[in-house]
């Protein structure tokens, strides 16, 4: 949880200025494939008011090699 503040710089009647209260929730899994590497999978869910689309997709998926020691 926290807070945005979003500003594109430009001049009027085209600038946009704006704060809002944002959040974001998710979780991940590590999958072992061999001792000390795994294959890491994650996914958020986010809500960010003042995102340019406003109809732009509010989910983040990522994936990785993760070292483990």
């Amino acid at each position: 949880m926290g807070g945005e503040h979003s500003s594109n710089g430009g001049t009027q009647p085209t600038a946009i200025s704006a704060d809002a209260f944002t959040w974001a929730l998710g979780g991940g899994l590590d999958v072992p494939i061999v001792p000390f590497f795994a294959l890491r999978f994650g996914g958020d869910r986010f809500s960010s008011p003042t995102i340019s689309p406003g109809e732009g997709s509010k989910d983040r998926f990522n994936a990785g090699v993760v070292f483990r020691f």
